[in-house]
């Protein structure tokens, strides 16, 4: 999925930040030689209100307290008696229209969802059909239907993909990765099997941007008292210069961002290559406060190693670091929109 055009009407981000009713996002100007796009501006200007709707699915990650379904309302991000969300999209060489209309009177709120396929040959929208013949009629419930239908054909792991890179962005959050490693967990996977793969892509990543310092082990059994073995979850960072081990999540806030941020993106990088996945679009929001000039220069060629690796098409950032906008390949700077 590439992002095209993003048009947000009755959002309380943008209201309160850029001061404006609606906003639109022509992504289309950026030249395509641009791998790595930064969104830059101070807090509150809505930053990611933008990033967060720079996709076709009915959510706002960087708001929702959980991974799954229920732990986001757009009702508690708009500020308009009629809001809306157009987002214009490419998939598969084959351009898509999203819509999310929200209506609030009095007491009652109605929200209407559409999705459309742009005809080349009739020049217009036309509405997206399912299997079944279903076409889209305003129900939330069809479209979420119908983009899921779509994405499966060739990007199955799109979705746990994104939530793999949301993961990383919300670095206070520890145990939510050993959440989502679980049996039950974000991206559907055995660890047993997937671990070793994993590991070997995220130290990689690590070799190559930061010189090999940290290695990375994951353990998915430990020994009890007893000295039976239960099941459990670790992330082992090595640290080579020390010549000591410890867990990811009680790392140093510096240290623990280098070696996270390559874990979540290996993570992407084995769903996308396991399942063939084509070119896609990669989102990630804050996460280099703790890094010093240095490694912040180094955090930018991780993205970038990753960017080849897995064969993406772009990056979308958000950032108030000056040594990144430096590293960018363009700047969208959102108090300018």
């Amino acid at each position: 999925m590439q992002p095209e055009i993003l048009e947000l009407t009755g959002f309380t981000g943008i209201q309160s930040g850029l001061g404006k009713e609606t906003l639109r996002l022509d992504l289309r100007d950026i030249p395509s030689t641009a791998k790595l796009v930064a969104f830059t501006g101070p807090n509150g200007i809505g930053k990611s209100t933008i990033m967060d709707n720079l996709q076709p699915y009915r959510t706002m990650p960087s708001r929702s307290t959980t991974l799954g379904p229920g732990g986001f309302s757009y009702w508690d991000n708009i500020c308009a008696p009629t809001a809306k969300k157009e987002l214009h999209w490419c998939h598969n060489s084959e351009r898509f229209r999203s819509t999310l209309v929200f209506k609030v009177s009095g007491r009652t709120k109605k929200a209407e969802a559409y999705l459309a396929r742009w005809s080349a040959l009739s020049d217009e929208w036309a509405p997206v059909s399912l299997p079944d013949g279903t076409l889209s009629d305003g129900k939330s419930e069809t479209v979420s239907a119908k983009i899921e239908t779509l994405r499966s054909t060739k990007h199955e792991a799109e979705k746990s993909h994104a939530k793999a890179e949301y993961l990383a962005d919300e670095i206070a959050k520890w145990k939510l990765i050993e959440k989502g490693f679980g049996n039950n967990g974000l991206i559907a996977l055995s660890i047993d099997d997937a671990g070793p793969e994993i590991s070997s892509l995220c130290n990689g990543l690590l070799q190559e941007c930061y010189g090999g310092r940290f290695s990375v082990r994951l353990d998915t059994q430990s020994e009890t008292a007893a000295g039976n073995l239960r099941e459990t979850f670790d992330v082992r960072v090595s640290d080579n210069h020390r010549g000591e081990e410890k867990s990811l999540f009680i790392m140093s806030g510096g240290e623990r961002v280098w070696v996270n941020e390559c874990l979540a993106r290996a993570m992407s990088l084995y769903i996308d290559i396991s399942k063939g996945s084509a070119e896609q679009t990669l989102f990630s929001d804050e996460a280099d406060g703790p890094l010093d000039p240095d490694r912040k220069r180094q955090f930018m060629q991780m993205k970038r190693a990753v960017l080849s690796k897995g064969n993406y098409s772009r990056e979308y950032f958000i950032t108030q670091t000056p040594e990144l906008w430096e590293e960018a390949d363009h700047i969208i700077d959102v108090a300018t929109l």
